[in-house]
Parts: C-alpha cells; sequence; structure tokens
C-alpha cells in the first residue's frame, strides 16, 4: 500500500495526475482494510461463499466512494487557486496546510469506506448460520 504511494509522485505532472495516481494507493488501503485481520479482527477470505456472494455490492460501493474520493481532491485542487499563500507553502519538514487538510479528508472517507465494507460482511455473515466446517474456519 505504501509503496504504491509511488504513483501519486509519477503521475504528479500529468493532467489530473495526482487524481489517477491516487486511484492504486487508495484501492489498495481500502481491500487491505476490509479484508485483513488486523488488531484482532476477523479476517474475511475470498473462499467464503458469503464474501463471494457480497463482492459486486462491495465492488459498487468502491466506485461510489472512488468517485467521491476523485470530486473531493479535483474540487480542492480547483479551489487551490484561489487559497492564500500561507496555505500552500510548507512550514518546514510539515506539508502544507492545503495538502495536510486533503489527506486527512481522504483518509477519513477511506475509513468510513473500509468500516462500511467490514460492516456489510459482518451483516451478512451473521443472518446466515454457519455450519460447523465454517465455524471452525472462522476460529
Amino acid at each position: 500500500m505504501f509503496a504504491s504511494a509511488v504513483f501519486i509522485f509519477a503521475f504528479a505532472d500529468v493532467p489530473f495526475g495526482p487524481q489517477l495516481g491516487s486511484i492504486i494507493p487508495y484501492t489498495a488501503f481500502v481491500f487491505l482494510g476490509t479484508f485483513s485481520a488486523q488488531r484482532g479482527l476477523q479476517p474475511y477470505f475470498f473462499e467464503c461463499s458469503i464474501v463471494d456472494r457480497v463482492l459486486p455490492r462491495l465492488g459498487q460501493r468502491h466506485l461510489s466512494f472512488l468517485a467521491a474520493i476523485l470530486v473531493l481532491e479535483t474540487v480542492g485542487f480547483y479551489l487551490k487557486r484561489f487559497m492564500p499563500s500561507s496555505w500552500l507553502v510548507a512550514k518546514g519538514r510539515d506539508g502544507s496546510p492545503f495538502g495536510i487538510t486533503l489527506c486527512i479528508l481522504c483518509m477519513c472517507i477511506a475509513s468510513a469506506h473500509v468500516l462500511a465494507n467490514r460492516s456489510l460482511l459482518e451483516r451478512e455473515h451473521l443472518k446466515e448460520p454457519q455450519s460447523p466446517d465454517q465455524a471452525v474456519a472462522a476460529g
């Protein structure tokens, strides 16, 4: 996920490059956050029939959240022209207030996306009674 952030810098000089470059790290963050077992949360496996059934809905959600991120970034970069220079200049090793704000907003949207995906997967798993094999795999 962190290595894919290179795409943001690689596309920096291309029109709409930062927006296009942010698609890969955003998708990697959401994918890892949704399916991995982080901080004691239950992992979700692709072999599970319930996950397989929910994947189309997760894909639709991902496209919706991705569109929101791209619109936010595009509007932010457009409004950047009208901002005072104090918002655009980095102070010390920190980034500019504009960059930090945009990053925080995108991370909040990504976190909401991961929480919504995990909530959907958990609800679907609770709806369907578990067979003994699934109970052992869920552990």
